[in-house]
């Protein structure tokens, strides 16, 4: 597990793993709620919770492209956003902003 956090009630967790895969884990239930593929880059992607049902994640494309993605449960088989940042090496770490709804991207 590369990432994880808590939503903001905590019932829910997402997670982004070495297999490429974002996850939203229930911990009451014991099992895992919704799964996809997330960043398909070799290096580490980062997980965050925006509002109760949308999470925002950093990460990288192949070829080492930094981009963020934001995912909807709604439809959490494809990103709402898909945006490509830079070509890069660090790590971008996402941090969102729940008074401001401003999501800022560092690294």
């Amino acid at each position: 597990m590369q990432t994880m956090d808590w939503n903001y009630n905590g019932s829910l967790i997402t997670s982004h793993c070495k297999d490429k895969k974002l996850r939203v884990i229930d911990p009451r239930q014991k099992k895992i709620a919704q799964e996809t593929a997330g960043h398909t880059g070799v290096k580490g992607a980062r997980a965050v919770w925006a509002t109760e049902d949308v999470i925002i994640t950093a990460g990288f494309q192949r070829g080492s492209g930094r981009q963020y993605k934001i995912w909807d449960l709604k439809n959490f088989s494809k990103p709402i956003v898909d945006e490509n940042i830079d070509y890069s090496s660090g790590i971008m770490m996402p941090f969102y902003d729940h008074d401001t709804n401003i999501l800022f991207l560092a690294g």
